[in-house]
């Protein structure tokens, strides 16, 4: 089901894909505050989609909560219709399938860009940045990211996130997207994904 929170439907450059899943809207709405920040520019090249993997609050992210983001942001919501455990694999190809964008940046509910970092992803997708890590995507790119937590002795601080990518969307489905023959299997998702690109 795709809720259209704007009716721009034009290609954008870059689209986040955001998996959403019974976290409630406070917690979505750190997103969606910090996208606001972005830079006219930013905001008018990026796409925000939320893809939400048939949670049980959904009525929530449905109601009035978006409306101080309509007309600002480009956002579109897509519920999963079916409840499958840990659907990772089937949301973010659902997600690359609808976002009508030359890249996308995966993104987990727990991982915030902010203004200095979409200004990064910005300039990496015009080419002004880096050639990025060859990831034997056919000749293509990719972009991973270290975490940043708040608690700079945290174990993940600094490390690179398994999820967390940008790459060009022609790119993503050249690897055939996350396979979802490992759906109900949590943890696999990522490492067969970035096996198989490494081959293609």
């Amino acid at each position: 089901t795709k809720v259209s929170l704007d009716n721009n439907n034009n290609k954008k450059l870059v689209g986040i894909i955001l998996g959403y899943y019974n976290q409630g809207f406070d917690v979505l709405k750190k997103h969606l505050d910090l996208w606001l920040t972005y830079d006219k520019e930013i905001l008018d090249s990026f796409r925000f989609i939320i893809i939400d993997d048939y949670s049980r609050d959904d009525k929530k992210l449905l109601g009035k909560d978006f409306s101080d983001y309509v007309g600002k942001l480009d956002i579109q919501l897509y519920k999963v219709l079916d409840d499958l455990y840990c659907n990772i694999s089937g949301g973010r190809n659902l997600g690359a399938m609808v976002c009508n964008c030359e890249w996308m940046l995966i993104l987990d509910m727990d991982c915030l860009v902010d203004s200095d970092m979409a200004k990064i992803i910005y300039n990496i997708c015009l080419g002004r940045v880096g050639i990025g890590i060859k990831s034997g995507l056919g000749g293509g790119v990719c972009y991973k990211f270290n975490r940043r937590t708040k608690d700079k002795k945290h174990i993940k601080n600094g490390k690179i996130h398994p999820a967390v990518c940008l790459l060009r969307v022609a790119d993503y489905f050249k690897v055939g997207g996350c396979e979802e023959d490992l759906v109900g299997s949590y943890g696999y998702t990522d490492p067969c994904f970035w096996f198989r690109a490494r081959g293609v």
